[in-house]
């Protein structure tokens, strides 16, 4: 089970598709060898003078001229409905996700023709390389990885339920470097919090270890990319070494001494806005997209995007976040575009689409942000072939009608290795729970729908907090038995018991014919929260309800469980509720069912 706290404060694609574009005529490329033009062409850097036929090959960029270039070649008329030329710009890169499941299909489905993975299971990497090297697919995008990040002993990392290799001391530096790139990361992200930060989070690795680590990378051949999340912790990365930032920071106001390392020793820095702003103000995504009806999102879009806001974080120290952006840009540091998907408030392949907004607020020009999300990125992390409309590149691109903002993006056609990508933009369906029992207490502690019931507290996150079970068929009504300790100290402590959908927690079950839960409970007495987790959405929708001694019935509408996806639910979590001082706590839980639409 994943309930991070930095998933959940939102600090750590585009199913979309417009009326006009649906009466676009489709072109009909032959294979992944042809001949698109005229276009006007953003080639990832600048805005080419005049209209251009781009020639493509075997997925390659084999010409670009002013000319057709082979009077035989099937030509794809790239002109709008009033004869002007349309759009061709690079495909776009997103470079900051975790990338699982069906991530790398949405990301294409959705213009990121490319990604940086930063964090995964070290086991799916011989797989990325040979899909990357495949030039005849156009089912997913192309994911280069750091694979296993280097953190300390319980720290940011390891809260994930699955066990990954720490760094104790700088003298085992070298040996861990080797040890990721022999298991086949392109990148080495290290996680790094100064001991002269603001606050403390979790533990983190030594300032000599941070050096050692980025010594090590560099004498193998790998960048080095440091997570931070202040100031201070940045300019120790910067000043150890690293090659980039992953992530930016609002704390404080971005110092001269920091800018002018950034630029001096050529940092870049993936300010992760969209995650950031999310969580911290929460209106981005509501402005640019879920308030536009005209916009056809997927159910799972609008849950991921729309309820990751925090109100306990002030909503002014955004601002920080934009402005030190904007300093840095003014500086000259090179800036990446990166959502941190899936993240709270984010969703593969759409945040781009904000993360875009957002560096126009933070002063850059439209094409500046392109830039930062097309050709800086494949530079910065020397991705071969990718981030350009240029001579021998891959034919990565994306085809539309206008390109004067962020929203146009959302007409784009999208070829990957010449060929025109067809993914549906909507998650695979899952199957459908049937109305009726959930749980059957008096044979098993084993769903009769789903994979499991499990005790589940914020131990996983470092906390302090414990929960077991005991099943009491005996007993009138048959129940499951928590007792639990609910200890304060996390963000977002908790302690209860967990059903969860399927054995892979990010896959889920469709309730969407279910109207209601209903179970029947008693305990300690108190108020307890109803915790309910869609896939690809990190953050809960969260209810409340009273126990007492006796048994009662409780029964909750779906409809009220808002900002998650009904048609994929992942995961419910009974559990009791924070308050100043620790407590112990006994919950029963008893005949848990699902009522259909048709019931109520």
């Amino acid at each position: 089970m994943k309930l991070s706290k930095n998933s959940w404060l939102g600090l750590a694609g585009i199913a979309i598709l417009s009326t006009f574009f649906l009466l676009l005529p489709e072109p009909q490329p032959v294979q992944n060898s042809f001949v698109l033009g005229p276009v006007r062409v953003f080639d990832g850097k600048q805005q080419l003078p005049e209209p251009q036929y781009i020639e493509v090959r075997h997925g390659l960029i084999h010409s670009i001229s002013a000319q057709r270039p082979d009077p035989d070649a099937v030509v794809i008329d790239s002109r709008n409905p009033d004869g002007s030329p349309q759009w061709l710009m690079p495909g776009l890169i997103d470079a900051h996700v975790h990338s699982w499941g069906n991530a790398q299909q949405q990301q294409l489905s959705f213009g990121v023709t490319s990604a940086i993975d930063l964090f995964s299971a070290a086991a799916q990497l011989p797989q990325l390389k040979s899909s990357r090297d495949n030039i005849h697919q156009a089912q997913q995008s192309d994911l280069w990885s750091a694979g296993t990040l280097v953190t300390a002993p319980k720290g940011h990392g390891t809260e994930y339920g699955m066990q990954i290799p720490v760094l104790h001391s700088p003298e085992e530096a070298e040996a861990f470097v080797a040890a990721r790139k022999a298991e086949g990361s392109d990148v080495i992200k290290i996680v790094y919090q100064s001991e002269r930060a603001i606050y403390k989070s979790m533990p983190s690795i030594s300032r000599e270890s941070l050096q050692a680590v980025i010594s090590a990378a560099h004498r193998q051949q790998l960048k080095a990319v440091v997570h931070i999340a202040e100031q201070a912790s940045a300019l120790d990365a910067v000043e150890a070494g690293a090659d980039g930032l992953v992530h930016s920071f609002f704390d404080s106001r971005i110092s001269d001494a920091l800018l002018q390392a950034l630029k001096s020793r050529d940092v870049f820095v993936i300010p992760t806005m969209t995650v950031y702003e999310a969580a911290v103000r929460g209106m981005t995504a509501r402005q640019v997209l879920l308030d536009n009806t005209a916009l056809d999102l997927p159910m799972a879009a609008r849950a991921a995007l729309g309820t990751s806001r925090n109100p306990r974080i002030p909503a002014a120290l955004y601002q920080n976040l934009i402005e030190n952006t904007r300093a840095m840009h003014q500086a000259g540091v090179r800036l990446l575009a990166g959502t941190d998907a899936p993240n709270a408030g984010t969703y593969h392949g759409l945040s781009m689409l904000l993360e875009l907004t957002l560096l126009q607020e933070a002063g850059l020009s439209f094409f500046e942000a392109l830039s930062c999300a097309t050709a800086i990125p494949a530079q910065a992390f020397a991705l071969p072939q990718r981030g350009q409309i240029a001579v021998g590149y891959r034919a990565d691109f994306l085809l539309l009608p206008a390109l004067n903002q962020p929203a146009d993006l959302l007409s784009a056609r999208i070829y990957k290795n010449g060929q025109l990508v067809t993914l549906s933009r909507n998650p695979p369906q899952r199957p459908a729970v049937k109305a009726g029992a959930l749980a059957d207490f008096s044979r098993s502690d084993k769903p009769l729908q789903g994979a499991a019931f499990a005790a589940s507290s914020d131990q996983m996150m470092q906390g302090k907090s414990s929960a077991s079970l005991t099943l009491q068929p005996q007993q009138s009504p048959a129940s499951l038995r928590v007792d639990g300790k609910l200890v304060p100290g996390l963000a977002y402590p908790w302690a209860g018991v967990a059903w969860s959908a399927a054995a892979d927690y990010q896959q889920g079950l469709d309730f969407s014919a279910i109207s209601t839960l209903q179970f029947q409970v008693r305990g300690s007495i108190g108020t307890y929260r109803l915790l309910a987790f869609s896939e690809g959405n990190q953050r809960p929708a969260e209810l409340t309800f009273d126990v007492t001694a006796d048994w009662r019935a409780v029964q909750i509408p779906l409809s009220q469980l808002t900002g998650i996806d009904a048609s994929r639910l992942s995961m419910l979590v009974w559990s009791a509720s924070p308050t100043p001082q620790a407590q112990d706590f006994v919950l029963e839980l008893a005949e848990v069912s699902l009522l259909s639409n048709s019931e109520q």
